[in-house]
């Protein structure tokens, strides 16, 4: 956000900040007893007002109606309807000022906090919003039917029409109508190319006025809206029976993904994958737990040689991303291995987009199996298999799962490996590299995860290629159309790391493709974007990682570019975000890593590793020996007081001794060096 308290500064964060509490001390300060008021019920011969900021006296008529989960007043009279009013003026004040008393009632309840309804700042933003429109109301509620009236009528008859709705129950329907009344009817200049065209369409909108153009109108209806908000997100709690409570949610879950044992029912293949599918959507903890697991291998034992490939091989790949080296999927690979078999004999036979796609996630799930000495034999046997067949239906495969074989014939371990899977990781490669080198001839999308996983396989097995020279021309070209689409930052990391997989030896195209990820990385580095701990220690690992790899063949412009990344990063972002999110100690061993990568002296850096770094006794000891070594290396060296901490915390372990007696050795020389740099001091002066 920029605010216009100079020309072309952006607003700081302190003075953002600061703003804000400006606005919530004036809302506050508007919404004296006094000024405004809220209705205790609905049913105009019964009501009576109640001043926001004071509790209804004890002799009182009893709370809204709402206390007794009933949101919308319908005992009290609201679903009495527009009849029992004398004008729509009237209506329209009591509903607003019936529904403002129950959000207020309702904000004091501890069970609404961290929702809308319990929100403080916008329950007082929302009644000033709503202060103009109740005492314009009043105004037309008085007049005379041939005086003028000051809410224009449009407004009025889309309000009544709101609030009708409201009571009728129909919150969908009230919300259509709000929507239509804000952006239904107003006219969007898009898709405009030549410049005349767009001042002719320009000129057109300014030319018809919109009801939402003056200021005070387009508050109060902004306001109506989170009447609308607040009011159905406690009906949905209580009119459509949602559960109350955390433990309420548990209890529900618990016995929804019951999988019975098979002594009390057997279940169908199609039965139980719905049952797992929900397992697995409730997350780990309820996948693992141990009625549930045990019910699952006992259905699946049960269920042995009916499963269908188009069924097993989803439900084993979504287990193994919930649960990756569970013995639970261990279990239920070994339980359904004749159906899994079957499954790959006939995946080449059938050579189908379907057939493609379920080999993909097979090879995903023995990536993720736990390897045992005891089914050794199967998972070879497995992995031969996968290896065999991908040859023949590789090229009906996407290139996100062709990506996802490839990785997993990668992590293939050595004692399991085969010459089909061999064979299999060779063809990935060379597949690979046709469809990107057909991709830079062409102006056919790519799907951009599939092709930041696909360089990081043509990456580790570039050796396996017959002629890598096309491939790596290419790489800089590719990698800048990749890095001009990612949507994300963290997409630019892996894309970061998946170059950070090529060999030393192709330094010189590595290197040329670096510059748009650096580039890109520039235009990033602010605190709104590299807004946590972990984005920022992940950006500087990739920094460090292609540095690492190719420092000495990089060339000058190669060097200030990534020189000028660090330099922004650590005067804009380090302390801006430490400030928000402080860095854990891994985080900032990370941090200094990628300035010594490329011996960068930054002084912010020092005053941010100062505020971070903390010694407690759980501290790591070697992170903070590693710590202290990246800052002397860049040459800070003062205050001396700074490292004693660390010192003495790694030379009291007795497994570090080695390490702390280096550090006292470097502390000394660093004490050293500032006495004689001070005496030379005084002898000059």
């Amino acid at each position: 956000m920029v605010r216009a308290s100079s020309p072309g500064r952006a607003e700081s964060l302190e003075e953002l900040a600061q703003r804000r509490l400006e606005e919530v001390q004036a809302a506050v300060g508007k919404a004296e007893p006094d000024s405004f008021y809220v209705y205790d019920t609905f049913d105009p011969t019964t009501i009576r007002r109640r001043p926001i900021n004071k509790a209804p006296p004890a002799a009182s008529t009893p709370s809204p109606p709402d206390a007794q989960d009933d949101p919308v007043g319908e005992s009290d009279g609201l679903g009495r309807g527009r009849e029992q009013f004398k004008s729509d003026e009237e209506f329209i004040k009591s509903s607003i000022l019936y529904l403002v008393g129950v959000w207020k009632h309702k904000s004091e309840e501890t069970k609404w906090k961290g929702t809308i309804v319990g929100k403080t700042k916008t329950y007082l933003d929302t009644v000033d919003r709503m202060r103009p429109l109740v005492t314009l109301l009043e105004h037309d509620e008085k007049a005379a039917p041939e005086d003028q009236h000051k809410v224009p009528p449009a407004v009025v008859d889309v309000l009544k029409g709101v609030f009708e709705k409201i009571i009728k129950r129909e919150y969908v329907e009230a919300n259509k109508l709000y929507l239509d009344m804000t952006v239904g009817n107003q006219l969007w200049p898009m898709g405009g190319i030549n410049l005349g065209v767009v001042q002719q369409v320009c000129r057109r909108v300014e030319e018809k006025s919109h009801l939402l153009d003056d200021v005070e109108v387009k508050r109060y209806v902004q306001g109506i809206k989170r009447l609308i908000t607040n009011l159905r997100s406690r009906v949905l709690r209580h009119s459509l029976g949602f559960p109350t409570s955390f433990w309420d949610v548990s209890a529900a879950m618990q016995q929804m993904t019951v999988v019975p044992r098979a002594s009390e029912a057997v279940l169908k293949p199609s039965q139980l994958a719905f049952k797992i599918a929900q397992a697995a959507a409730a997350g780990k903890q309820v996948l693992l737990r141990e009625d549930v697991a045990s019910g699952i291998i006992e259905q699946m034992s049960g269920n042995s040689g009916r499963w269908s490939p188009s069924r097993l091989c989803p439900v084993l790949f979504q287990v193994s991303q919930v649960a990756p080296g569970s013995i639970l999927l261990r279990d239920m690979v070994m339980t359904a291995r004749h159906d899994l078999e079957k499954a790959l004999d006939t995946a080449g036979r059938r050579a189908s987009r379907a057939a493609a796609k379920e080999l993909s996630e097979v090879a995903m799930v023995m990536r993720r199996i736990p390897s045992s000495s005891e089914n050794e034999e199967l998972e070879r046997r497995l992995w031969s298999l996968v290896g065999s067949h991908i040859p023949v239906v590789g090229s009906e495969m996407e290139l996100l799962d062709l990506a996802y074989v490839g990785i997993a014939l990668q992590d293939c371990p050595d004692k399991l490996r085969t010459d089909s899977v061999n064979s299999a990781s060779k063809w990935i490669a060379e597949e690979l590299s046709k469809r990107f080198l057909a991709f830079s001839q062409s102006d056919h999308p790519l799907n951009t995860k599939g092709a930041i996983l696909a360089i990081g396989v043509i990456g580790k097995t570039l050796q396996q290629i017959e002629d890598p020279s096309q491939i790596l021309g290419a790489l800089p070209f590719l990698v800048e159309g990749i890095a001009s689409r990612v949507p994300t930052l963290q997409s630019l990391l892996a894309l970061g790391r998946s170059l950070g997989e090529f060999p030393q030896r192709t330094a010189p195209q590595t290197v040329a493709a670096l510059t748009p990820i650096v580039g890109t990385l520039q235009r990033m580095a602010i605190p709104q974007v590299m807004s946590s701990p972990g984005v920022v220690s992940d950006a500087l690992e990739v920094i460090t990682l292609l540095v690492r790899h190719h420092k000495r063949t990089m060339k000058a412009e190669h060097r200030d570019a990534v020189c000028s990344l660090l330099e922004r990063i650590g005067r804009e972002v380090l302390l801006p975000v430490h400030a928000q999110h402080p860095f854990n100690l891994h985080q900032v061993l990370l941090v200094c890593r990628g300035y010594r990568a490329m011996d960068l002296r930054l002084p912010a850096l020092f005053k941010f590793v100062k505020m971070a770094v903390k010694v407690e006794r759980n501290s790591n000891r070697l992170a903070l020996a590693e710590v202290m070594e990246h800052c002397v290396a860049l040459g800070f060296h003062q205050p001396t007081t700074f490292f004693t901490p660390i010192v003495d915390a790694v030379s009291k372990e007795r497994k570090y001794s080695r390490t702390g007696k280096k550090l006292r050795e470097m502390l000394r020389k660093i004490e050293k060096e500032s006495t004689k740099s001070r005496s030379s001091f005084h002898e000059i002066s």
